[in-house]
């Protein structure tokens, strides 16, 4: 039996699959990027629209407490980078670098399989990125964390609990990555089943010619 059809499948499934794994890992970069920028701007606004809200403390600092607590502020921006990776660049969230991952082991389609616009673990980790700006609106008494309130004390860190909407641009992305993460989801299922097909192909030529 001529083997070499199966052969053709297989190898245009691997090529594939190793296509969409780099997207997959460029989309998932762009995300973080995009996620960095909107942390950023998302700090400074609503830091400084909660400022605005409670005019008494704002006055009871002055202008050289609030000149503290903007340099602690951009300070904090600094370190968003660092805080986007340990919160939402995380493995378990995303389709992992490693070539050796397997879907069905990691269950992340699981979490990227539902209706919300923003994956519920990925929303968990931007609401605890923005925590640490309520961190330094707390040390200055502009907020107190609360239970149901608009800031909570979690887990042992603060996150910021009302709703929010991400930049249209990572609303796309997301719907991209999730998109394209089914497709890789669907390729691996047809290389395994070719790969099934091709060995009971062989195992039944063995058994004509036994």
């Amino acid at each position: 039996m001529d083997f070499s059809k199966f052969d053709s499948q297989i190898e245009d499934l691997i090529k594939q699959i190793k296509d969409l794994r780099e997207q997959l890992k460029k989309m998932r970069g762009d995300f973080m990027e995009e996620t960095k920028e909107f942390a950023a701007k998302w700090f400074q606004d609503k830091t400084k629209k909660t400022v605005i809200s409670k005019p008494e403390q704002a006055k009871k600092l002055g202008e050289k407490g609030l000149k503290n607590l903007k340099s602690e502020l951009q300070e904090e921006i600094k370190k968003i980078p660092e805080i986007v990776n340990e919160h939402v660049d995380k493995n378990e969230y995303w389709m992992p670098y490693d070539e050796s991952y397997d879907y069905k082991k990691n269950e992340i389609s699981l979490k990227f399989d539902i209706t919300y616009e923003i994956p519920k673990n990925i929303e968990g980790g931007i609401r605890k990125l923005f925590g640490y700006a309520g961190a330094i609106l707390k040390k200055y008494d502009f907020i107190t964390y609360k239970e149901y309130g608009e800031w909570e004390w979690a887990k042992e860190q603060p996150k910021f609990s009302h709703g929010f909407d991400l930049s249209k641009k990572m609303n796309g992305m997301l719907s991209q990555y999730k998109q394209s993460y089914g497709e890789y989801i669907e390729l691996s299922e047809a290389l395994k089943n070719t790969k099934q097909k091709r060995a009971e192909a062989e195992a039944g030529e063995l058994w004509n010619k036994s």
